[in-house]
């Protein structure tokens, strides 16, 4: 079952990839790519950094909360048209 949401890779070896869905351990062969989704978060050091030194800090982006780059890009074309 490719593809599958909320599985967990156990190990890669020579000939496959050792996998644990639903709480069951699975070997999954016959391909030549992996190609794995380990989620995002977001990484905001910089607006700490900045209060106090700048009158208003606007965090947009994934250091808002993960989402697309749509999301992202409307999110500054928002903010730039409000200052």
């Amino acid at each position: 079952m490719l593809g599958t949401i909320s599985t967990k890779l156990d190990q890669v070896t020579e000939n496959g990839i050792v996998v644990t869905v639903n709480d069951t351990q699975e070997t999954w062969t016959g391909f030549d790519t992996i190609v794995t989704a380990v989620g995002s978060q977001s990484l905001n050091e910089l607006e700490e950094k900045l209060k106090g030194i700048v009158k208003k800090v606007y965090v947009i982006g994934d250091a808002a909360k993960p989402r697309k780059c749509a999301d992202a890009v409307l999110e500054g074309a928002e903010t730039g048209s409000k200052i």
